[in-house]
């Protein structure tokens, strides 16, 4: 047996770093001290900007994983996408995936949240914050486009674009099987068929399940219930075909079920004199404050389900190509809470949304002299069906809620209409100079219709109404424009050292809050410049980026009792540095890291009152940090490749993660932060000598560091509640290639 402490965990963990380290030597001492000749770095073609390019050819901020580095890295979920990406923040928080890039992002939970990190998987708009996952599973590549997107993706893309691009069917009978094995029972099985049906038709089958049965959570209830467990099935299948010389379509359609549980409420402070103390019910409960630590009364259980399909085709014409993407999803989800985080049954929630989504592009674009040029339309139609409930067994007496009470709202329906018309050019004004001019004109349709409806309230001593509708909105319907042009200049210094400089605009959709107020589209004017360098023969890359940020509207949610609505702060400014860079030392050794300054900061006119602080009183919040904007951070990856003859070859990777001070809150207090903390990662891969099979052993977050990936507050309860992270994880993953 060997035993685990945190002094052979660090030793374990800096052994390996040195390992990597050291490796550089090792490998020139191989080469009679010399750098081995012709070592460079992969190009990745992307299709960020709608058209095929090397990615140090495109004139923005844009990071992108191939599909060897996905899969060595293990990364399965946006929140993996932190380690490798700068700028970018993620966390869960009730199993929606919260992602950040410059401090932009979501700020809003439940069914009509807005996002402000737009995800696509191939091309097409995820609606639903919930369904990032779609796109996890038999990936080519991920792309990700750090600052406004608002004149190729429009609406909420105010902090930039994820593209989850899925492998193709390809001409060749081929397949895989991978069976994995981590700690917390944690088992993954996955299976990848492509059948060529004839030269002009190819299939592709990707099934993957994965089922914990060990929470990463423990519930300290003497007998309670567990959580933070549970499976998923995905599936997707494809089909491309050649219609003729100059055209082709690809079918999609997949399959999406997810089951477990989470806690709702991990109590992250003690309730505040005033919230849940008004309730005697409350005066033995048990609230930890400790890491992956939770109470609960009552089993938590999510379901959500998900299906649909899409047709990507593409026809080429003289000097100009077509490509049109339509896409139609069905979407489910309930899930039921403890969401006091005692033990105590004060109020269990139930919350349900069903939607079903259509959207349309068209893209068409071509070249005349000069001139690149791009023109499109979209056109999306999202209906969504929500329902929360919140029940009062003991009752709620500082809110007037006898026992037995409940509060029910319900959005039937809300619906977007979202279409829009874009433009994105370059003019080649010579070889090395090229002007860069877009725009999109987008209008935005929300139709809400909102109930809320309080029963048992006591409005004296032994006088309770049987119900009262709090509210009753038959219909509201505004409608938001949005223009958002883009215009810039591309030079290219050399033919390994170009630089551009931009200004652009984005926008987040506007919305209802229930039965409260309309809030307004934010609204984000960027200027960026930056550098993109190759050096040594294409074995460097350095790409250092500028961007400062004016916001006007930018949406908060404010918490108001069970409540939650968006507001606008009138404005915020944020400003920083990136630099992204990658060093292929040699055939064997490779570097890459990230680091960002960032300077995030609401603007002057916001003010607030924390319910978690009344004595505080409304509170300027002018220099404020924005939430998930740590001022500095930065990756470090190490990798050395060596082959072992007729063994096969070997590939041992070290990255480490590092943050500054994180806050989840306007306030900007200690209690709302995560304290600085590094996170690091070690994988080592073994391949065959034919490349037919893989084992991966790796060790997620090596130094078990325990850290708040997400965090929010009710005053309804006067507390903080939050998500950590995984803890340290270790697996091993083996694949068989036929």
């Amino acid at each position: 047996m060997i035993m685990t402490t945190p002094q052979n965990r660090l030793t374990a963990t800096a052994s390996w770093m040195a390992l990597i380290l050291a490796a550089p030597s090792m490998a020139l001492a191989q080469a009679g001290g010399g750098a081995e000749g012709g070592a460079q770095l992969e190009e990745l073609i992307v299709t960020a900007q709608k058209r095929e390019q090397s990615v140090q050819d495109v004139p923005g901020a844009i990071s992108a994983l191939g599909a060897e580095a996905i899969q060595r890295q293990g990364i399965t979920d946006a929140t993996n996408l932190q380690f490798h990406v700068p700028s970018l923040v993620a966390g869960k928080l009730a199993g929606v995936t919260a992602v950040s890039i410059r401090g932009v992002g979501l700020n809003q939970y439940g069914a009509t949240a807005q996002p402000g990190v737009a995800v696509h998987v191939d091309g097409v708009y995820q609606s639903r914050t919930l369904t990032g996952g779609l796109g996890q599973i038999d990936l080519a590549r991920i792309e990700v486009l750090r600052g406004p997107q608002g004149t190729l993706y429009g609406r909420n893309a105010t902090g930039g674009a994820v593209n989850f691009v899925t492998a193709s069917p390809s001409s060749e009978f081929e397949g895989s099987v991978l069976a994995g094995y981590a700690s917390y029972d944690d088992y993954h099985l996955n299976g990848v068929l492509n059948v060529p049906l004839s030269d002009k038709v190819r299939t592709r089958l990707v099934l993957d399940y994965t089922d914990r049965n060990k929470g990463f959570v423990k519930n300290v209830v003497p007998g309670g219930p567990e959580a933070d467990k549970g499976s998923a099935l995905s599936a997707r299948f494809k089909v491309a075909a050649d219609l003729a010389e100059n055209a082709e379509v690809e079918l999609a359609a997949y399959y999406l079920r997810r089951e477990g549980g989470f806690p709702w409420l991990q109590l992250n402070s003690p309730p505040s004199a005033g919230a849940i103390a008004g309730n005697p019910f409350f005066a033995g409960a048990i609230a930890p404050l400790k890491p992956l630590r939770f109470s609960a009364d009552l089993k938590p259980s999510s379901t959500l389900e998900t299906y649909g399909g899409s047709a990507t085709a593409t026809v080429d014409f003289a000097g100009a190509k077509l490509k049109s993407i339509t896409a139609w999803s069905w979407y489910s989800y309930e899930g039921l809470y403890d969401s006091d985080g005692t033990n105590i049954a004060f109020s269990p929630l139930l919350d349900v949304a069903k939607s079903t989504t259509v959207s349309q592009e068209f893209n068409l674009s071509g070249d005349a002299g000069r001139l690149d040029w791009l023109v499109g339309a979209f056109y999306m139609n999202d209906n969504l069906k929500a329902f929360t409930q919140f029940d009062f067994p003991v009752g709620y007496p500082a809110a007037g809620l006898a026992p037995a009470a409940r509060l029910t709202s319900a959005s039937f329906p809300y619906r977007v209409k979202s279409a829009a018309v874009f433009t994105d050019n370059v003019f080649n004004v010579t070889d090395r100079l090229r002007l860069l001019a877009g725009a999109r004109y987008s209008e935005d349709k929300v139709t809400s219709r909102s109930t809320t409806i309080i029963n048992r309230v006591q409005v004296a001593p032994g006088v309770i109404l049987p119900s009262i509708v709090s509210c009753n909105v038959v219909e509201t319907d505004p409608t938001f424009h949005s223009f958002t042009p883009r215009g810039g200049v591309q030079y290219d210094v050399s033919d390994d050292v170009g630089t551009y400089a931009t200004v652009s605009r984005g926008f987040k959709d506007g919305g209802v809050n229930g039965c409260d107020t309309i809030y307004q589209p934010e609204k984000i004017t960027a200027y960026e410049t930056g550098l993109r360098v190759r050096a040594l023969g294409g074995s460097v890359t350095f790409n250092p980026t500028l961007f400062y940020y004016d916001y006007t509207d930018f949406q908060v949610t404010q918490i108001r009792g069970l409540s939650s609505p968006v507001v606008n702060a009138p404005k915020a400014r944020v400003k920083g540095l990136e630099i992204q860079a990658a060093w292929q030392a040699s055939e064997h050794i490779s570097f890459d890291a990230t680091f960002t300054a960032l300077d995030a900061q609401y603007g002057a006119g916001f003010t607030n009152t924390d319910t978690l602080n009344l004595a505080a009183g409304v509170q300027d919040l002018n220099g404020k940090r924005l939430n998930r904007a740590p001022k500095t951070s930065g990756s470090l990856g190490a990798q050395y490749r060596t082959s072992m003859s007729d063994l096969g070859r070997l590939t041992l990777r070290a990255d480490i993660y590092a943050s500054s001070r994180i806050y989840f809150r306007e306030f900007n207090t200690a209690l709302d932060s995560q304290k600085a903390y590094e996170v690091i990662n070690l994988n080592v891969v073994w391949d065959s000598p034919d490349g037919r099979y893989t084992a991966r052993g790796f060790v997620s977050n090596a130094g078990d560091e325990h850290y708040l990936a997400q965090l929010g507050a009710t005053d309804a309860y006067g507390a903080r509640f939050s998500t950590y992270a995984p803890p340290r994880q270790m697996g091993v993953e083996l694949r068989a290639r036929f």
